[in-house]
């Protein structure tokens, strides 16, 4: 303990003692508020050990002043002062040790606390590197359906375009086709219409010239009795 310090017995407290404290036959030492409660109850907090008399424990001055230290031990012998002083020595000994046992207790317990979370951390470990190794495996099967995904996509984007090339190529033939039918009309058209006769009009009936016309006139005149003319013989006149 350091610097000799005390400390009283009751686990649940572990208060440094500094002034007052209740000490029992059984080597065992309490705060002055936990040592009210054991002389109330009649035993020790530590062990249970019944007090049958007064003497069975007592309040001690931890920090006796010089002249009860020197009045303390006055009137007796060397052997009884001594005595004293070897049981005193004692009952410190025995709290070191029950110090030093408490704590190599607490450290044992630390130290299986420190064990069990290191195989705890370790097991988490473990289940979070198997998880990681799972992820992971998931992710390049997702990276790789990825990839092929987008190889996938490519492909209909080049046939995208293809079809986009070829759609705008075939407009262009169609477009070409139309032109040329109606062309093609056109022209079927015009060839139908000179091939066909036509009706005279009435302007073209009465001012087209008969084909025998002048030679009926010639016939008449000739065939009259009182003409005999020559064919379109007009008489001569002299200059």
């Amino acid at each position: 303990m350091a610097d000799g310090e005390l400390r009283c017995n009751l686990q649940s407290c572990r208060k440094v003692l500094e002034e007052n404290a209740l000490v029992t036959s059984c080597s065992h030492i309490f705060c002055y508020q936990h040592g009210q409660v054991s002389i109330s109850n009649e035993n020790c907090l530590a062990c249970g050990t019944k007090f049958r008399s007064k003497t069975d424990f007592s309040i001690t001055d931890l920090r006796p002043s010089d002249q009860i230290k020197s009045m303390l031990l006055s009137g007796l012998n060397p052997d009884q002062a001594l005595e004293i002083a070897n049981r005193s020595i004692s009952f410190y000994t025995y709290q070191l040790f029950n110090e030093n046992r408490l704590k190599d207790e607490m450290l044992k317990r630390s130290k299986e606390e420190c064990d069990n979370l290191k195989g705890y951390c370790a097991s988490l470990k473990a289940k979070y590197h198997t998880e990681i190794e799972k992820l992971q495996r998931s992710t390049l099967g997702l990276k790789q359906e990825i990839e092929e995904k987008i190889g996938e996509l490519e492909k209909q984007r080049e046939q995208t375009c293809q079809y986009s090339r070829l759609s705008k190529k075939l407009q262009l033939e169609l477009v070409t086709c139309k032109r040329e039918i109606a062309m093609l009309k056109a022209r079927q058209t015009r060839e139908e219409s000179v091939s066909t006769p036509r009706d005279p009009t009435s302007f073209e009936f009465l001012f087209k010239p008969e084909k025998n016309s002048m030679q009926q006139d010639t016939e008449f005149f000739e065939g009259s009795s009182r003409f005999k003319l020559s064919k379109w013989n007009y008489p001569r006149y002299s200059d």
